[in-house]
């Protein structure tokens, strides 16, 4: 959720990290056993996810969703 409401931000895995009070590394290694990819990939999957339902919904053009999504 926290990822989900800052995909029109940059989100680096630092700042992830630190919003759950988790170094880095251990965080990203959390991650991934937890989700099966790292949170890397899942900010792009959630990106891409929400690029597409805008784009099909025609609720913003492509310039507009690039924007919406980071």
């Amino acid at each position: 959720a926290w990822m989900e409401a800052r995909l029109d931000k940059p989100v680096g895995l630092a700042e992830v990290a630190a919003a759950v009070g988790q170094s880095p590394a251990h965080f990203s290694r959390l991650f991934s056993q937890a989700v099966g990819h790292g949170p890397t990939i899942h900010l792009r999957r959630l990106r891409m996810a929400r690029a597409l339902d805008l784009l099909a919904s025609g609720r913003a053009n492509v310039t507009e969703t690039a924007y919406a999504v980071g």
